[in-house]
């Protein structure tokens, strides 16, 4: 159960560390491509973002993500612990 409670906090903490950046990926991939026009680089979506919208908008939608991650990765560490223990005590 430790091992599961471990792995749910760090699914928690590793998705509110690189959410950000996933927010820039998105706003990268859903931006419309006009003719003869470059995309925009990393660092000009971040300063855009943060400047017309606050540098909350950086985690906008944090909690659901937070949420399923840590669900997911509690259920599989879960597993896993359970499941070694057991190869472990059948193997001696």
């Amino acid at each position: 159960f430790v091992e599961a409670l471990a792995g749910a906090f760090g699914g928690l903490a590793g998705a509110v560390a690189f959410y950000p950046l996933d927010t820039i990926k998105t706003r990268i991939q859903a931006a419309v491509d006009v003719e003869g026009q470059r995309r925009k680089t990393w660092t000009e979506v971040f300063n855009d973002l943060v400047e017309n919208e606050g540098p909350w908008a950086l985690f906008a939608g944090v909690g659901a993500k937070g949420a399923h991650s840590m669900a997911s990765s509690f259920l599989y560490f879960l597993a896993f612990s359970s499941l070694r223990r057991r190869v472990e005590a059948h193997s001696g």
